[in-house]
């Protein structure tokens, strides 16, 4: 009896296994076609170090900028202990590390990271025992940076990208700053903190808009300019800081009186760059020089003749000098070295015939001892009197001041009212 039942069992199961086999072998098929589901990724931990303290979700949105500086991949050096600055809400701002120099001082060693109030990295770069070494990146907001707010930057997309590379913490090499689409705005270079160099400001197409060059901090060299259609619109250049530009005045409207080059004063100023705010500060040192005349001259009498031609170098005239009377004769000829009177001179009468030949060597003295005379100048009382070169009294002129507009960015030198002489025998 319990023989029969076991044979039944075993019949009854070997018909169950016939009966699944082809299910089993379906399902099998099933998972080898059906692509394998991924695992949900992990919620990953908040890294205080890289993103900042928690803040209100509203607060966070709103200070929230469109793009973000990426975290510092810098390894960690031995020995430092981080440091967290914190706002008055709790956020923190600033975060770095510090170790202590020889005397025990804490200083400054390690990634720094700057965090807006959304917690967002907006500054970053990294110190060497307390001095800002290497490549460093600065994010600001729109109207958050003097540096960002000119007219021209009004047509970028904020937020800027500011990078620059720091040695000993001086900037060296080369500052420059993107848009939110990374369209260059402006690359400046500096020299061991010292803006040397090239100094170029972009149109959003790409093309320039101005070009300066300098040179230990002051404009040497061209300063240009360019409109939106890429045309030139400014063109001047600077000796040290200064501008060379040519100066015409007037006898009335219409009639010149004197034309010729000026070299503007210079208004020394110390410009301190603090990069991390984009911020540039000047301040004023000594007071500023006077115009001169550096460069070709000429004069004209009222009636169109021309009276005197020559170049000066820092207001002191050089070179070949020549005068004319009113009625288009020549009236005197000769050198002039660091403003005396050198070599031959010759005086003419109005008629052309000589009345005077003087060879004074390389000194402005005369043979008999005194300084010469201006043969045949133009009566107190002639029109032509005030265009005379005299040995005691020369007529000044009034430098009109530039009206130029001025531009700070640069800290281009603003011309100023100075005073233009009359050639004079000396």
């Amino acid at each position: 009896m319990a023989r029969n039942i076991t044979i039944g069992a075993l019949g009854w199961l070997l018909g169950l296994a016939v009966t699944l086999a082809p299910l089993a072998a379906d399902a099998q098929q099933q998972r080898r076609t059906t692509p394998r589901r991924q695992p949900a990724p992990r919620t990953a931990r908040r890294d205080v170090r890289s993103s900042g303290a928690q803040a209100p979700a509203a607060a966070r949105a709103a200070n929230r900028l469109p793009i973000e500086l990426p975290a510092s991949t810098t390894e960690m050096p031995e020995d430092v202990e981080p440091i967290q600055e914190r706002d008055d809400d709790g956020h923190i701002r600033v975060e770095r590390y510090v170790t202590q120099d020889a005397e025990g001082n804490y200083i400054n060693h390690g990634p720094w990271t700057q965090f807006n109030t959304a917690g967002q990295r907006v500054g970053t770069g990294e110190f060497f025992f307390g001095q800002r070494q290497g490549k460093w990146v600065r994010l600001f907001a729109a109207g958050e940076a003097p540096i960002v707010t000119s007219e021209l930057h009004k047509q970028f997309q904020a937020p800027f990208v500011s990078e620059a590379t720091l040695v000993d913490d001086q900037l060296h090499g080369t500052w420059t700053i993107y848009d939110a689409r990374n369209l260059k705005v402006s690359e400046w270079e500096f020299e061991n903190g010292v803006r040397s160099g090239k100094s170029i400001w972009y149109y959003p197409n790409g093309m320039r808009a101005r070009e300066a060059d300098y040179l230990e901090g002051k404009i040497d060299g061209k300063l240009l300019a360019w409109d939106p259609q890429e045309r030139l619109v400014q063109d001047d250049t600077y000796f040290n800081g200064r501008k060379h530009a040519s100066k015409t005045l007037n006898h009335e409207p219409g009639k010149k009186k004197a034309e010729g080059w000026v070299l503007y004063a210079e208004e020394p100023v110390e410009t301190a760059y603090d990069w991390i705010n984009g911020t540039i500060a000047t301040t004023p040192l000594n007071p500023p020089g006077v115009d001169e005349k550096h460069g070709l001259w000429t004069w004209w009498y009222p009636n169109g003749q021309k009276y005197s031609e020559g170049r000066y170098l820092n207001d002191a005239p050089v070179g070949l000098w020549v005068f004319w009377h009113s009625n288009g004769q020549k009236q005197m000829e000769g050198e002039y070295a660091a403003g005396t009177l050198a070599g031959k001179w010759t005086w003419w009468k109005e008629d052309g015939s000589v009345l005077r030949a003087e060879d004074y060597g390389q000194s402005a003295i005369g043979d008999d001892g005194g300084e010469p005379e201006l043969l045949e100048a133009p009566p107190e009382d002639s029109a032509e009197a005030d265009l005379a070169p005299t040995l005691e009294d020369e007529p000044d002129v009034d430098l009109e001041a530039s009206d130029e507009s001025e531009t700070d960015d640069l800290e281009e030198p603003r011309p100023i009212i100075g005073r233009l002489r009359m050639p004079a025998l000396r």
